[in-house]
This record gives C-alpha cells, structure tokens and sequence, in this order.
C-alpha cells in the first residue's frame, strides 16, 4: 500500500514540473509512469498497449502503435481513447533520459500498457 502511495506521489510530482524540468528517467520501469503522467484518458476503465521505440535523446523512433485498446465507448470510444494517448506522447516528448538509459535502451521495442484508474480504485489510494 505505501508503495502505491509513492508512486502515485511520483507521478503527481511529473504532472507539476515542465518536461524539461523533470527528473531524468534512469530506469526502463520509469517510463511508462512518464507517459502515464501525461494521459488524459476519455473514460473510467479503458485501456491502451502501445508498441513504441525511443532514440537514445528520448524522442520517439518511429511511429508508436496501438496493439490493444478496451475503451468503454465502443468505435467511437476507442478513437477517443486512441487520440488521447497519442496526445500524451505528444505532450511528453522528448523523455528525459540518463545517458545510460539512453545508450542501454535506444532502438529497443517497448510494450506498455497504460489503464485509466476507476473512481473507486482512486478513492481507495
């Protein structure tokens, strides 16, 4: 549970500073919570897995792509959903990287599942 604390406090602490501001990711783990930091996702519940790849400087190598999307809205949910996560790589891009983590993960393929929290999960935390 403190855990869950930390890394919530982690990610609001993300939300305040300016990207380039932030700390430098140092850790693969670090950046989906990154990302996450700056989704907006349309509803309660839905769910996105991006495959994506990132040059050693942060910025995106390619072109990010959904590889499942549950969006509570159906079609029209799903294109929501599918414009705010990209919204989201717009937004934080470039990643701030330590070199070596820049160095260790550069043209390396990333799979990350992002999950808008439920109102009741929020509430618990």
């Amino acid at each position: 549970m403190r855990a869950g604390r930390a890394s919530i406090f982690g990610v609001a602490l993300c939300l305040s500073l300016p990207a380039e501001a932030a700390p430098a990711l140092n850790l693969p783990g670090e950046i989906g919570a990154r990302i996450a930091a700056c989704w907006h996702p349309p509803a309660e519940g839905d769910e996105v897995t991006l495959r994506l790849s990132f040059r050693a400087d942060g910025s995106l190598f390619g072109k990010p792509r959904m590889t499942y999307v549950k969006a509570v809205g159906g079609a029209d949910g799903e294109a929501a959903v599918a414009n705010s996560i990209f919204a989201a790589l717009q937004a934080c891009s470039p990643l701030r990287f330590t070199p070596a983590l820049g160095a260790a993960i550069a043209g390396r393929t990333f799979l990350i599942r992002f999950v808008a929290p439920r109102k009741a999960l929020r509430a618990a935390l």
